[in-house]
This record gives structure tokens, C-alpha cells and sequence, in this order.
């Protein structure tokens, strides 16, 4: 009988620990809702929670990084607003220069506000920040920059992986589309279209009338009309082999008249050789020289290296007599060719602009905001000293706010894609959050059952225990 009493109360022992254990164990998932406390509860589910839980919180910080990068364009187009709303008030000013109507000393006054508002175009370049970060003035971009940038401007550039300078040689510039009259006589009458656009001529009309007439009409085409004595010349506005010219005149009679030849004509394209690149160690990168290709648009040239790209312009001044000359002066003839050819150069380096938009290595977005200056607008020194001076910058004012508009577009975009990036990360996160509450979290209603399960059999056993205890006591009763 003793030894059964004995084993007894062992057994009661053992139990009571045992189920002591697991109440510890409920009730601490209880009081703290988490499953696992330590790695011996799960050792494989700490580290896939683990995981789970960095993942999450970079997720969150990812999300905030594409926020902060949406406050930063936002920033940078504010900025571009502003200058949009300076370069329509140039704009109006250009319009009031072109106007007959004003003496020089007017257009004196209202160069003088030009100006101003072009200088403060660029101050507005190097003073749009964002944490101190400039905005404007091509720091968060692929840049390149013009050895010579009286001679030509650097206007768009993308890739380049590599840093270096990219040497090339004009041997001819683009021109312009141009027809040429030696002369315009009055008595004839008729219809002549310059692009399609028809221009009534009266045989009672004055030369001058007749200029008006043609001049108005080149206008409404982006062609300019220049008089240089009895030459009349028409000229677009831009070169390249994309422009043209198209004479037609209904009234054979009427050529002879104003002394244009009915046809088309077309620019011409820069052309170009001796491209090389030196890398940022001085080394030529024959890798890159043998790829490298270009195409131009006029005066516009691209170099391209498979997914690399750099734009530059070259500078073309329309002289008096409607000849064309290289900013320096150098001459260029009506089919495009130099007097001599010109060597130039541009310094090109890698400077994106990455935003960390997942929680991950290479989980990136590049940003690229292209340097805004009066030079990258085609605006610096905008000159409105003369009526045709006036009537030409309405048309440049016209090209840089369509630049400009097409960079807040690239900006707008830019912000849509991390609104969306922002709203996937936050849904993300979301699911990530659940996975990581299945396996930590306690499942409440499951572990106060066990728990209570538990607490009975504990009683249970404690119940048993004592009556173990008490069974020496019965024997010596019987003693008595």
C-alpha cells in the first residue's frame, strides 16, 4: 500500500507540473497576444515572421520615400508654373514690340522688362530647392554641358552610364527651307498659296500691300518674309530637312509678277564627323566611338550609343539679308556648308536622380528634371528691339513654353506613377501585415480554451495530489 501511494502521488506531481507548463504558456499569449515568445515556440515561424516583418517595414519606409519624392516634384513644377506664367507675360510684351505702331524708345522700355524677367528665369533655376536639393539647374539628371555654349547648347541628354567628353566636327549647319524673289511688281492679279494658304493679289495693290499680304500669310505658316532691298526671301523658322515650302499660284502670269517659281523646297540637316569620346580617365572609348551614330534635325543633332543619348544645338543666326551664319560668324552657304568646319565638345556625366520605392535593393525609380534656363528655353538674350525682331521672339517665346510644358508633363507623370507606387506599397503592406499577424498573433478565443482546459485539469491534479497526501494519515487511523 505504500508503494501505490507513493506512485500515486508522483503521478499527480507530474501532471500538476506538466499542465502548470502549458497554462504558463497560455497565459502568456494571453496577456502579451503574441504566439511565439521565444524561438523554442516556433522556430521555423520566428524566422519567416522575422522576414516578414523587415519586409514590412520597408515597405512603410519605401512608401514614405515615394511621398517625400511626390512633394519634391511637386516642388520643381510649382517653380515651372511660375516661369510658365513669365514666359506668357514675355510673350504678351513680344506681341506689343511687334506692333507698328511703337517707336524704338518704346521697345527700348519694354526690352528692359524682357530682360528682367529672363534674369529672373534663371535666378529662379538656381533658387528652386527641395531639402537643399536644387531642382533647376540640371543637377538631378543625366547633364551634359557645352565646352562652347556660344556656339551651341546641350538640349537633352539620357543614359550616358559613362562620364566623359564627346568631341564631334560640324562640317555643315542645317538651314532652313527658302524660296528667293529677285522682285515684286504690282498690275497682276491672282491667287498665290504659301503652304496651302491662299493670298489674294490685286492688280491695284502696292508693293508694299503685296509684302503685307505675303508676309501675313508666311506668318500664320511659321515662315518668316525677309526684304532686303528688292530681294524678297521666304524662310521657316526652323532648319532641317523636315521644313518646307510650297509655291503654287493660280495665275501663271502672276509669277513673273512677284517673281516666286511655283514648286517645293526643303532645309537641310546638320551634318557632322570625327566623333569621338574620352572617357572620365582620359582613356578613348573605342567601344563607344565604334557604336555611336547620330541623326539631325536641323541644327538639333542626336548622338545615340544603343539606349544612351545626347542632344546638342547648334547656334544659327538669320542675318539681314536672310543669309545664314554660326554664331561665331562663320558664314554658311544656301546648301549648308561652312566657310570652315567647326570642332566642339561637351563635358557629359551621370547624375540621376533615384528614388527608393521598394524594400529591396534595385527596387528604384529614376527622376530626371532637366536643367531650365533661359539658354536650355532657346530664350537667352531674346532681342525686341525692332518689329521683326518682336514678330520672330512671339514664335521662340512659343517654342520654350512648348518645352516647358512638355517638362510638366514628364513631372505630372512622374507624380501619377508614384501615387500609384505609394497606393500599392500601402496595400502591400496591408497583406504583408496579415500574413505576419497569422503567424505571431495569438488566436484569442483558441488559447483562453486551452487556457481554461488547462486551469481544470490543474485543479484536478492539485485535488489529487492532496488526497495522495492524505492516505498515510488514513493508515495510522486504522492503527488507533
Amino acid at each position: 500500500m505504500r508503494i501505490n501511494n507513493n506512485i500515486m502521488a508522483l503521478q499527480s506531481y507530474t501532471s500538476a507540473k506538466r499542465v502548470d507548463s502549458r497554462i504558463l504558456k497560455h497565459a502568456m499569449r494571453l496577456s502579451s497576444g503574441s504566439r511565439i515568445a521565444s524561438s523554442k515556440d516556433d522556430a521555423a515561424g520566428l524566422a519567416i515572421a522575422n522576414t516578414i516583418s523587415n519586409q514590412v517595414r520597408g515597405i512603410d519606409m519605401a512608401n514614405r520615400n515615394s511621398l517625400d519624392a511626390a512633394s519634391l516634384l511637386q516642388t520643381a513644377d510649382g517653380a515651372l508654373g511660375e516661369i510658365n506664367n513669365i514666359l506668357n507675360k514675355i510673350r504678351e510684351l513680344s506681341v506689343e514690340a511687334a506692333n507698328g505702331v511703337l517707336t524704338d524708345s518704346d521697345r527700348e522700355k519694354i526690352q528692359s522688362e524682357v530682360n528682367s524677367l529672363l534674369t529672373e528665369i534663371d535666378q529662379m533655376s538656381t533658387r528652386t530647392e527641395y531639402n537643399r536639393i536644387k531642382l533647376l539647374d540640371g543637377g538631378l539628371s543625366s547633364v551634359a554641358f557645352a565646352n562652347n555654349d556660344s556656339m551651341f547648347d546641350v538640349v537633352g541628354i539620357s543614359g550616358f552610364s559613362d562620364d566623359g567628353v564627346i568631341d564631334f566636327k560640324i562640317t555643315k549647319a542645317g538651314v532652313p527651307a527658302k524660296i528667293s524673289s529677285s522682285g515684286v511688281s504690282t498690275g497682276v492679279s491672282g491667287n498665290l498659296f504659301i503652304n496651302g494658304t491662299g493670298v489674294n493679289i490685286l492688280a491695284t495693290d502696292t508693293e508694299a500691300v503685296i509684302l503685307d499680304k505675303l508676309s501675313y500669310a508666311a506668318m500664320l505658316n511659321n515662315i518668316h518674309l525677309v526684304a532686303d532691298g528688292a530681294d524678297v526671301h521666304l524662310i521657316t523658322d526652323k532648319s532641317g530637312s523636315g521644313q518646307s515650302i510650297t509655291i503654287a499660284m493660280d495665275n501663271p502670269d502672276l509669277a513673273n509678277s512677284l517673281g516666286f517659281v511655283a514648286g517645293s523646297v526643303s532645309g537641310i540637316d546638320a551634318v557632322i564627323d570625327n566623333i569621338t569620346f574620352t572617357d572620365n580617365l582620359g582613356a578613348l572609348d573605342s567601344n563607344y566611338t565604334k557604336n555611336i551614330t547620330y541623326t539631325a534635325d536641323g541644327n538639333t543633332i542626336v548622338f545615340s550609343n544603343g539606349e544612351d543619348r545626347l542632344a546638342v544645338n547648334v547656334k544659327t543666326l538669320l542675318l539681314a539679308d536672310g543669309g545664314l551664319a554660326l554664331a561665331d560668324g562663320t558664314a554658311i552657304t544656301d546648301a549648308g556648308v561652312l566657310a570652315s568646319s567647326i570642332s566642339l565638345s561637351a563635358d557629359v556625366y551621370s547624375a540621376p536622380f533615384v528614388v527608393q520605392i521598394g524594400q529591396n535593393k534595385d527596387m528604384e525609380m529614376e527622376i530626371v528634371i532637366p536643367k531650365i534656363k533661359t539658354g536650355t528655353l532657346g530664350i537667352s538674350g531674346l532681342l525686341l528691339s525692332t518689329a521683326t525682331e518682336a514678330s520672330a521672339a512671339i514664335i521662340t517665346v512659343d517654342n520654350a513654353i512648348e518645352y516647358l510644358l512638355r517638362v510638366r508633363g514628364e513631372l505630372g507623370a512622374y507624380q501619377n506613377r508614384l501615387e500609384f507606387v505609394s497606393s500599392t506599397l500601402g496595400v502591400n503592406s496591408v497583406t504583408a501585415s496579415d500574413s505576419l499577424s497569422r503567424i505571431m498573433d495569438s488566436d484569442m478565443a483558441e488559447e483562453m480554451t486551452n487556457y481554461t482546459q488547462a486551469s481544470v485539469i490543474s485543479q484536478a491534479a492539485m485535488s489529487v495530489l492532496a488526497q495522495a497526501n492524505q492516505r498515510p494519515q488514513q493508515i495510522l487511523q486504522l492503527l488507533r
